[in-house]
């Protein structure tokens, strides 16, 4: 199911489990992050593995999916709490992501986040 396919993203990106990673994204995953930076499978698992910035806590919720046969988009918010630069925050992202079933269950294709400011 997508949603525990998610489930089990979140507690990956929590963890920074670059082998878990690894299983869910795709070859051709490619990540669209804020200020626009653009990262391939290796480099988005290589930053989120790196410890420079460390997701302490964090989940998605308000989560809305639709599917196209083997192909589906789930939107979701991100709601969690890092450590970077010697500092820890909250923060809430708002994202997109591409999954695709090729039989061996969901697996991600894209995801674009957009960091929600304070207002």
């Amino acid at each position: 199911d997508l949603r525990d396919a998610n489930h089990r993203y979140d507690l990956a990106l929590v963890a920074a489990d670059a082998s878990a990673l690894d299983a869910l994204y795709l070859p051709e995953f490619t990540y669209i992050g804020p200020g626009g930076v653009v990262r391939n499978k290796a480099e988005q698992i290589r930053s989120l593995a790196s410890g420079a910035i460390d997701i302490i806590e964090g989940g998605s919720d308000h989560i809305s999916i639709t599917i196209y046969g083997d192909a589906a988009i789930l939107t979701g918010r991100f709601t969690g709490r890092v450590r970077a630069h010697g500092e820890e925050f909250s923060f809430q992202e708002r994202y997109s992501t591409v999954w695709i079933n090729r039989g061996n269950g969901w697996r991600l294709a894209l995801e674009h986040g957009t960091v929600i400011k304070d207002k």
